[in-house]
């Protein structure tokens, strides 16, 4: 885990999300199985930035399964979630699609460390 930004808020960051980084050489299958055989490699808090949506992905023109994506945002340090992780959210398993980071402008001009605002895109299906 990383550490917390002090100089904002997290007053509307009410989602604990516990994440798992996944070792895709050891780590192919069921999202389930892995997080219930592996320890969390930490959590976070954030919020959504855009509402759930439902789609239906097409298969080579055959089956037709539905999957759902979201994007939350956080402010905390999470350096170590990227694309293909696991990351618990609103009691669901949800795979990392995007992982995008923000740079604070106004608190990074004099600090030796910089802080991000961190964008997450998410599906499951």
């Amino acid at each position: 885990m990383g550490r917390i930004d002090l100089f904002h808020s997290r007053r509307t960051n009410y989602f604990k999300c516990e994440f798992w980084v996944r070792d895709e050489r050891t780590s192919v299958g069921d999202a389930s199985r892995y997080v219930y055989q592996n320890k969390s490699s930490g959590f976070f808090y954030a919020r959504p930035v855009t509402a759930k949506n439902n789609e239906i992905n097409t298969v080579n023109g055959v089956w037709m399964l539905d999957r759902d994506h979201i994007a939350i945002e956080t402010d905390d340090e999470i350096q170590d979630l990227k694309r293909g992780c696991i990351v618990k959210y609103d009691e669901a398993l949800w795979l990392v699609e995007n992982v995008q980071c923000e740079i604070h402008l106004k608190e990074s001009e004099f600090s030796k460390h910089t802080d991000y605002k961190t964008t997450i895109s998410m599906t499951r299906g």
